[in-house]
């Protein structure tokens, strides 16, 4: 099925049956008045608007490695959207650790922090599609950043794309007490650009960000089954 939203046509909170259900296609030239419909644009980072999941997975396959664990890409994907805190034991779960100390886990993010950021140096990052819309977003209606990543983290890899003056607000895992699928980091962003939830659209590409928003009371887009269309 696909499901067409262009100017006559808008989609309602999540629904996995509904705009999960099939491609989104947005024509280019209805960019602006689709985004009208919102108050605020709020977009995960990974997997929304640029893919470094590939170098994640590489670097924490490299830090347990060095532990004479093995985690594989699929375990990875299905901890996605999640705070490192609670990521990371479900990592080693899945490499057959059934205990972990706090300690183990902050020093392995510690670790997977470093190898991620020399591979981020020599990495050549390119823009997925959904980045067209934050690109025709900026001036006309409030942006943030919403991402399960750290700080420091999500920060470089703002500057690195040259996108560290398109967000009104950055929320990262560092500044919720829960994240994703939790609605805390989406209201956190609404409460802090002053906007109502309901007039808020979120892009995400996790089962997670999608559950995270729609628990905000948010307008939800799959970026995965997003086409952009010059035409018909």
């Amino acid at each position: 099925m696909i499901a067409h939203m262009d100017e006559s046509g808008h989609k309602a909170a999540y629904d996995p049956d509904a705009i999960n259900s099939g491609v989104v296609v947005l024509h280019r030239e209805a960019l602006r008045s689709f985004i009208d419909r919102y108050d605020a644009l709020l977009f995960d980072l990974d997997g929304t608007l640029i893919d470094t999941m590939p170098l994640h997975y590489q670097a924490y396959a490299e830090v347990l490695g060095q532990r004479g664990l093995r985690i594989t890409e699929a375990a990875f994907m299905s901890a996605i959207g999640e705070p490192a805190r609670k990521a990371i034991p479900l990592f080693l779960k899945a490499a057959g650790i059934k205990t972990i100390a706090a300690s183990d886990v902050a020093s392995i993010h510690q670790e997977k922090k470093k190898v991620f950021e020399r591979a981020l140096a020599t990495a050549h990052l390119a823009p997925l599609q959904a980045a067209s819309l934050l690109v025709a977003a900026k001036g006309r209606r409030k942006i943030g950043l919403v991402s399960s990543g750290n700080r420091p983290g999500v920060i470089a890899l703002i500057t690195a794309m040259q996108w560290d003056r398109m967000f009104d607000v950055v929320i990262s895992g560092d500044d919720v007490a829960k994240g994703k699928p939790d609605p805390e980091p989406y209201l956190a962003a609404a409460a802090f650009l002053g906007v109502d939830p309901k007039n808020c659209l979120v892009l995400e590409d996790t089962k997670s960000g999608f559950e995270a928003g729609a628990a905000a009371g948010m307008t939800v887009l799959d970026v995965t089954r997003l086409k952009l269309s010059n035409g018909d």
